[in-house]
């Protein structure tokens, strides 16, 4: 499988949680949909203030 074609199934596969959580009565499967996007979210959070800060600090460490 190619590139285009990975991420082509994993947003459906996505849409389908997401179908199936308004289907599907549980609260444990909503839960697990939920968390599917609230922890890339939040890791990339992290990640952008990460990279904010390695940028400043090789603002403050050129040498001159």
């Amino acid at each position: 499988m190619n590139k285009k074609t990975i991420i082509i199934v994993s947003i459906l596969v996505l849409f389908g949680l997401i179908l199936g959580s308004y289907f599907i009565d549980s609260e444990i499967y909503t839960e697990v949909v939920l968390w599917l996007f609230v922890i890339p979210a939040i890791l990339s959070v992290i990640y952008l203030l990460f990279m904010l800060y390695v940028g400043i600090k090789s603002l403050f460490n050129k040498k001159k």
